[in-house]
């Protein structure tokens, strides 16, 4: 929009009074103090502002009781919750969740196959057995049956590679 082209009006119907603002302070106040002290409905006792603080602090001195304070982690209940966390630490460290396995309860099948699968050598095998274990007189006196060695020949070797080479 332009300015010229916006209508004027001479004659808004409106009009001030002399001097308006300049007295329109004085007289707002003038009226809030008239309507505060005739609407207001409360009163104050006399000197009530002078003597509040003493009462306030008489009341407050008077009335304060001690309280009992109850602790939390008093010396019994500590003593509760460490017994409680010693016998825990002992069930657990009483091996009840470990079976119990021993060389006499595995089977021969067992120890080969674990032999064979853990790539052991003849080294790692002389480690494990004492010097009691590996004396001569422990192999010589083994008694093979002729089934047995037979048995032994038809699972474990291959006849055919024994017969090329």
């Amino acid at each position: 929009m332009e300015k010229d082209n916006l209508p004027k009006n001479a004659n808004p119907g409106f009009k001030i009074p002399n001097n308006y603002f300049d007295t329109l302070e004085d007289h707002i106040l003038d009226q809030l103090t008239l309507n505060e002290i005739d609407s207001s409905g409360f009163k104050t006792p006399k000197n009530y502002f002078e003597t509040i603080e003493d009462q306030v602090l008489n009341n407050n001195s008077v009335k304060q009781k001690p309280t009992n304070v109850i602790s939390l982690l008093s010396k019994k209940h500590i003593l509760y919750l460490s017994g409680i966390a010693a016998a825990i630490v002992i069930f657990f460290n009483l091996n009840y969740f470990k079976a119990g396995t021993n060389f006499d309860s595995l089977e021969a099948q067992t120890v080969e196959n674990y032999i064979l699968n853990e790539n052991m050598n003849t080294y790692d095998i002389a480690a494990l057995l004492t010097d009691s274990e590996l004396k001569e007189e422990n192999f010589i006196n083994i008694n093979l049956s002729s089934a047995n060695i037979e048995s032994y020949l038809i699972d474990q070797i291959d006849l055919e590679t024994i017969i090329t080479e």
